[in-house]
Formats: structure tokens, sequence, C-alpha cells
């Protein structure tokens, strides 16, 4: 069984700006520069203008839930992959997958990013699918929720970078 999702974040940037920011390779540094147990991989397969990063994370101890520690262990690693596209007008597209040790199961889907009045909005739908037997579904739950928290914590750091980085 699988569960499918969607969600918003909104930004008082402009699509270019914040195009430009989730593409910027120093963006992607600076955000991983505390992240202690977080490896990360860039690179521009369709180049200038789109990325890749694959982000690896060990996760462990009383950040993981019990649930989750019954299924998974004490200590696990988190993959991710983004994908953000080269700027087609004033929209953006870009995909994600992850995944993780110790059980089978993915999340994959699409972003969106769309001009409002107010600036841009992020729009994430997503699938998330965990063969695991009476406690997949929470599990999906969980994910689902995990990736709206990176999702908000993403939104305040690039806000936060474009401050810093106005002209990139």
């Amino acid at each position: 069984m699988s569960r499918t999702y969607s969600f918003t974040v909104p930004y008082s940037a402009p699509v270019t700006l914040l195009h430009r920011a989730y593409t910027d390779p120093e963006a992607w540094r600076a955000r991983f520069a505390e992240a202690k147990s977080a490896n990360y991989d860039l690179d521009h397969p369709d180049g200038e203008g789109s990325i890749r990063i694959h982000m690896s994370e060990r996760v462990g101890g009383d950040a993981v839930p019990r649930v989750v520690r019954s299924v998974l262990g004490r200590e696990f690693t988190l993959e991710r992959t983004d994908t953000w596209n080269r700027l087609d007008g004033e929209r953006a597209t870009g995909s994600f997958t992850a995944a993780t040790t110790g059980v089978r199961g993915e999340l994959a889907g699409d972003y969106l990013l769309r001009p409002t009045a107010e600036g841009a909005v992020l729009e994430i739908s997503g699938e998330a699918e965990f063969d695991v037997p009476m406690v997949g579904g929470a599990l999906e739950r969980m994910v689902e929720q995990l990736h709206q928290r990176v999702v908000q914590n993403e939104r305040e750091f690039f806000a936060t970078w474009l401050a810093e980085h106005p002209e990139g």
C-alpha cells in the first residue's frame, strides 16, 4: 500500500531568485555546513541552471520515534536525491526520491516552483510506500510529516540565504 500527498510552501521571493538559490552549489554547501552526520554530492546533469543533490545522513538515538526504531533499529541511514531542472519561463520543476536502510520503502515525487502575487510557491506532490507489515502506514505518514519539516527548514534557510546573497 502507498500514500500520496501534496502540500505547498509559500515564498516572498520571485521564482528566478529562488531557482538561482536552489541550483547554487554554494548555497547547498552552506546548508550542510552544520550537519555533522550528513554527506552530499552535487552535480549539474543538464548544465548550468540545473542541479542534482544527493544527500545521505545517519539518523539515530532519540531523534527516531519508537515505532520506527522497532523496525529500523536505533540507527539508520536516510538517502535523498533532489533534482532541479533549468528555469522554464517563470516556472521551475524538479523531482525527489528518498529511501532508508533497513526497510524496503521509498519516497518519490515532483516539485513545481511557480510565481504568485506575493512571490512564489513551491508545490510538492509525492508518494510514500513502505513494505513493512503492521507499521508501513505509520511509516508512510511519518515520512510525509518529516518531508514537510525538511522543506520548511529549507524554506527558512533559502530565505536567509537570499537576504545575505542578493546578487547570487
